[in-house]
């Protein structure tokens, strides 16, 4: 008989014991599907997360604060553009706003592990409106300069790194691990769709106000947020021994997944996904022109079916939740993002291509919402802030892959590069799950 891999110590089935079969959470889904209208119903049904009530409103600040995080994000290439002219400023801008993601996440989500997280979150969540307030009213005294975009940028990303392993954290100990995977997806569906919404917004904005109540609407849309979430009632988490060091518990979250079967292969899969697949997403341009020859359509129309996809892909995931073998469901998205990225990188029919990166978004949300889901499943509860920043170090990781394939691009093609990091992937997935069949029998 086929045996299932053990858990993580003290993790998925420890929190299954203390669930029991009399959640609270259950009768909260079953009340609203018995006492909404049909579309309350259609609803609840295929999204139970948000018929918990704390969860519903963690996920509308979520929504708030993804808008303002778009909405900053194209205002402020907008405007260091704008006030230098300088490629390379615009990618010192960005690489401050990301670098919090690699270098400070891992102290945040150890922090997230040793304090409150509600309080954490929404610290967070004034830290960042802070910032985009001080920019904000710089720009409106004149006194703008480009090193004050620089600081803002990186610290704007250090109240993001903040925010993001508390929140994933706090999700878990709301929804419980029936409707963790749900949850995770919904999450991953609002970023999806703010990212598409929050560009054009802000570029009304830019457009007919200007650039500094942009960002001085992203602060007060963060602080809202921010108000918004402080009404969740959270459960109660057990502490760790406050006499381990600080230090000694950042180098604890790395040494708990290096020494998990389980969280091993979830973790390199990630690795894999964002240094060799998500690095694609920077050389759409360049293929949109060179290959495609539709610089301007085409790389609308590229743009418009990878960021469908990805929310198509989110949606699918959170109707998975009763899927336990999500071991398989993550290698499966994976594959498939992979592959169709391996297969638009070898066409030069615009159709076909868009075909493609809609199913290579598919497959990237879907493998990144199950990830998410299982760096939160697969983890004990004192370890979960830690797991949200491994994964906020993932998204980190992809410039590494973009800078050599950048160079690759230049000598040969974009098309090669992104084809040839495809292949690569997918051949160290299939290594991967050859080597570590504990994630085919994986059931969470």
């Amino acid at each position: 008989m086929q045996q299932t891999s053990k858990p993580a110590p003290g993790g998925p089935a420890a929190a299954a014991a203390n669930e029991g079969d009399g959640d609270p959470r259950d009768q909260l889904v079953q009340d609203r599907l018995e006492y909404s209208g049909r579309v309350g119903r259609f609803l609840y049904g295929l999204f139970p997360a948000v018929a918990i009530p704390a969860y519903m409103v963690l996920w509308q600040g979520n929504i708030a604060t993804m808008l303002a995080f778009w909405m900053q994000f194209t205002a402020e290439g907008y405007f260091v553009y704008l006030l230098t002219g300088s490629n390379s400023m615009l990618a010192i801008v960005g690489m401050a706003r990301s670098l919090p993601m690699v270098v400070v996440a891992p102290v945040l989500g150890t922090l997230a592990d040793r304090v409150d997280r509600l309080n954490m979150l929404v610290a967070a969540q004034a830290a960042g409106a802070i910032v985009a307030a001080v920019v904000a009213a710089l720009i409106f005294l004149d006194l703008i300069e480009p090193w004050h975009l620089v600081v803002g940028a990186l610290l704007g990303g250090v109240a993001i790194a903040a925010n993001f392993p508390a929140r994933q954290a706090l999700v878990m100990s709301i929804v419980g691990r029936k409707y963790m995977m749900n949850a995770v997806a919904l999450h991953t569906t609002s970023i999806g769709a703010t990212r598409i919404l929050g560009p054009p917004v802000a570029g009304a904005v830019l457009a007919f106000v200007s650039v500094a109540w942009c960002y001085a609407s992203t602060a007060v849309l963060t602080a809202l947020a921010g108000l918004y979430i402080r009404r969740i009632k959270a459960p109660p988490v057990e502490m760790p021994n406050r006499r381990v060091s600080f230090v000694r518990d950042i180098l604890g979250g790395y040494l708990y997944v290096l020494r998990s079967p389980q969280l091993r292969p979830v973790v390199i899969t990630g690795v894999v996904i964002s240094v060799l697949f998500y690095s694609h997403y920077q050389f759409i341009p360049a293929i949109a022109r060179d290959v495609l020859l539709s610089p301007e359509a085409g790389l609308a129309i590229l743009s418009a079916a990878s960021g469908a996809g990805g929310l198509i892909g989110a949606l699918v995931a959170s109707r998975l939740d009763h899927i336990r073998r999500k071991g398989l469901l993550l290698f499966a998205g994976s594959m498939l993002f992979g592959g169709s990225i391996l297969v638009f990188a070898q066409t030069a029919w615009l159709l076909l291509a868009a075909a493609m990166l809609f199913l290579a978004g598919l497959g990237s949300g879907l493998a990144q919402a199950t990830n998410g889901a299982l760096l939160q499943l697969l983890a004990e509860d004192h370890y979960r802030g830690r797991m949200g920043a491994v994964q906020l170090v993932l998204w980190g990781l992809t410039p590494i892959g973009a800078i050599p394939m950048g160079i690759l691009g230049d000598a040969t093609s974009s098309s090669f590069a992104v084809g040839l990091a495809a292949a690569v992937g997918l051949g160290l997935l299939l290594v991967l799950l050859a080597a570590a069949p504990q994630i085919r029998r994986l059931q969470v």
